[in-house]
């Protein structure tokens, strides 16, 4: 059977951020987006406090975050979460630094607007230049100030921001300084010098996972599937690897694979588009269970969210397994009028 040639991936980068505060938690730990249980009997304050203290967390250490901060990936951040955080850290004479730069990180996260986010980074400026003239502002916070311009579509500035990081010491700031570059780049649809950026980058941080996403993620948008494989194989914890994964299993000879992904993935992720809809695909063109296939696409379509095109591509293929089951009942049918012809005939 033909296959039909789709590109169902999103089209999404990672940025860096990195935490502003000293001391580190490991970035194998938990995401900050995800809610804290409390139980009803808590408070509010103690539930305010458990939120603080879960961001406070967050910015000790180093993390990622899609530019759209959607739910399609696993490196998920609450935005709401993080703006309720910022606005609980008061502005004006704060001259707590780890504070303000925890709600520097906040705005950011909550994709606040450039000109509050100013606001708290000439704070810090200030405070910094007042604590000790000589001493040079920490280099994650003219990164954050990169991210946050991208976030809001201001490339000059984030290069503004980038261009003195990429001569730094720090291989972690370097990489994801020229991570962000190729963000701007592939944003531009210069998609071989954004390439280019990310593989710099990973020569400067071999383990440096933003870059390492974007390089597999783009070049299954691309259709180079077998690179796609080497460069995400290792990622196959991350549920949104897993989901990008099944596309290249499709292209590269798999199916038994892709199927298996999409059996694991349906389980806890049933709403999401693209699973749906990737997964439709699966059952229709390998498993040839046109049952399964309409009813995962049918939900792909109904499913609120993503692009249009999405829900289009949804449509088609279900009128092309509509039109092909219309086709095997009149073989059917068919092959059925015939044997009665030919018993006829021996009569």
């Amino acid at each position: 059977m033909k296959k039909i040639i789709t590109i169902s991936i999103a089209a999404m980068y990672f940025l860096y951020l990195a935490g502003c505060a000293s001391g580190g938690k490991d970035a194998s730990e938990e995401p900050v987006a995800k809610e804290q249980r409390s139980s009803s009997k808590n408070s509010n304050s103690s539930k305010n406090s458990a939120e603080k203290e879960n961001l406070d967390s967050a910015v000790r250490r180093n993390f990622t975050l899609s530019k759209t901060n959607t739910s399609l990936t696993s490196q998920q951040y609450s935005s709401d979460k993080a703006m309720r955080v910022a606005e609980k850290i008061n502005l004006d004479n704060n001259n707590d630094l780890p504070d303000l730069e925890k709600r520097l990180s906040a705005q950011i996260l909550g994709h606040q607007d450039l000109g509050s986010i100013w606001q708290t980074l000439s704070r810090v400026g200030y405070l910094y230049a007042k604590k000790n003239v000589k001493k040079d502002i920490p280099e994650s916070i003219p990164l954050e100030m990169a991210a946050a311009a991208i976030i809001n579509n201001d490339y000059t500035l984030a290069e503004y921001f980038l261009t003195p990081l990429y001569r730094s010491k720090d291989p972690q700031i370097k990489a994801a300084a020229l991570n962000l570059y190729g963000l701007i780049l592939a944003e531009e649809d210069k998609i071989p010098e954004a390439v280019a950026q990310w593989t710099l980058a990973l020569k400067v941080n071999s383990s440096y996972e933003p870059a390492i996403l974007n390089l597999g993620i783009t070049a299954i948008k691309y259709g180079d599937f077998v690179t796609a494989k080497r460069t995400l194989g290792h990622m196959l914890s991350d549920w949104y690897v897993k989901s990008a994964l099944l596309i290249a299993d499709r292209h590269t000879g798999n199916p038994g694979e892709a199927k298996s992904k999409c059996d694991y993935l349906l389980k806890d992720h049933r709403k999401n588009k693209l699973i749906t809809f990737n997964c439709g695909l699966v059952y229709f063109q390998d498993e040839g269970n046109f049952k399964r296939a309409k009813e995962l696409l049918s939900e792909s379509a109904a499913e609120v969210g993503g692009a249009p095109s999405w829900t289009e591509k949804a449509y088609k293929v279900i009128e092309k397994i509509d039109e092909q089951e219309m086709k095997a009942a009149m073989k059917k049918e068919e092959a059925v009028l015939n044997k009665e012809m030919k018993e006829k005939e021996k009569k």
